[in-house]
């Protein structure tokens, strides 16, 4: 039988498989990256006045633009489609590497100067837009809560909606008068101007897309280069190498949720009162020496918004989406044979776990416990 010399044997990886394991077996979840916050002085010690950060320390925006490779085979059309919205090309070929002309491109659309024989396989390197414009009409759902059907991304898995990252113009149209913002999450609005619930609003916002990555639970000390101090992981993210991350950024799972039951204390006149989560779902119920309070609700993901009474002291059941931040990234070789591999980071869980450096955090240990107090 003949010896295979492995030194003149050509295997090559196929990127696209990896990405494509990635895309089938991965959920979709909201991402913010993190940066550092002007107001931390020389000794890294942010301001607890500063009203950028909320004394946080680290400023969060959404990630709103991704690099990404698509690969295809033409159809003999004018036209290419790719598998996401183009904010712009950096580079378009076909597979022996010779530039194909294009005319102009427009969502995920690629329109062709002449249109290439059917069966050329092509590569195109992009930016992907992970925003959409919306405009059209919101609805008033009382106690200053504006709900605007915005849209996102769909598959046979659900329905997963984007969030506002901005907005344009809010106007009610009923009073021909400007709408106040105080302030925006997901598809909801709160303000402090006067309206009915049957005056007509008109919005306009930009949305930014959810991304989809894998995730795993892990249960292993993860030990960083030039550190003493063993960090201990509670997951493991794997994402398309061109996405990168970086130490801090919060993932948020959509479709996760999780129930726990904490024990809170207020400052007596406070309209709004945050919660140790970062983004709250739903609220089971809320009680305290007088019964049950039903006329609270859940505004900015994480804050109660009280109505005629506000307690001193409640207890409050939840069910609320897990959000991980990312942990310091390890040096890896991830860029074998001139191509760029899924890469691989692991995850804290951010939720009760903040230390009060970025929100208020539980006293004590034990998330696992059924009371805590905070």
């Amino acid at each position: 039988m003949p010896r295979i010399n492995m030194d003149k044997a050509n295997i090559r990886q196929n990127v696209a498989l990896y990405e494509g394991a990635l895309a089938r077996h991965g959920q979709y979840m909201r991402w913010q990256t993190a940066s550092k916050c002007y107001c931390v002085d020389e000794m890294a010690r942010p301001d607890p006045n500063c009203k950028e950060c909320l004394g946080r320390g680290d400023i969060y925006s959404h990630v709103s633009q991704l690099d990404r490779v698509d690969r295809g085979m033409t159809t003999g059309a004018y036209t290419i489609t790719t598998k996401a919205n183009i904010l712009s090309i950096n580079s378009l070929v076909d597979n022996r590497n010779v530039a194909i002309p294009y005319a102009s491109f427009v969502d995920d659309t690629i329109t062709l100067v002449t249109p290439l024989p059917k069966g050329r396989m092509y590569h195109v390197d992009y930016v992907e837009d992970l925003t959409q414009t919306y405009t059209g009409v919101a609805t008033y759902e009382g106690r200053g809560i504006i709900r605007v059907p915005i849209t996102g991304i769909s598959d046979l898995t659900g329905n997963y909606i984007g969030e506002i990252i901005s907005i344009t113009s809010a106007v009610n149209t009923t009073r021909s008068e400007n709408i106040n913002v105080i302030s925006f999450w997901e598809n909801l609005i709160l303000t402090d101007s006067n309206m009915d619930l049957t005056d007509e609003i008109t919005i306009e916002c930009i949305t930014v897309n959810p991304v989809k990555f894998l995730i795993s639970g892990i249960d292993q000390k993860e030990k960083y280069e030039r550190s003493y101090v063993a960090q201990e992981a509670d997951a493991q993210l794997t994402t398309p190498g061109r996405y990168y991350m970086g130490s801090g950024d919060l993932i948020t799972l959509i479709k996760a949720k999780q129930r726990v039951s904490v024990i809170g204390i207020t400052n007596r006149g406070e309209e709004f009162h945050v919660l140790p989560f970062f983004h709250v779902k739903s609220i089971f119920n809320i009680t305290d020496a007088l019964g049950t309070i039903t006329d609270a609700t859940i505004v900015r993901n994480n804050e109660i918004q009280w109505g005629l009474r506000i307690p001193e002291k409640f207890s409050i059941t939840l069910m609320y989406s897990p959000t991980f931040a990312v942990l310091p990234d390890l040096p890896q070789l991830r860029y074998a044979e001139n191509k760029v591999f899924p890469r691989k980071v692991m995850l804290k869980q951010w939720d009760m776990n903040s230390r009060g450096n970025k929100r208020p955090s539980a006293v004590g240990a034990g998330l696992n416990q059924g009371n805590l107090m905070y």
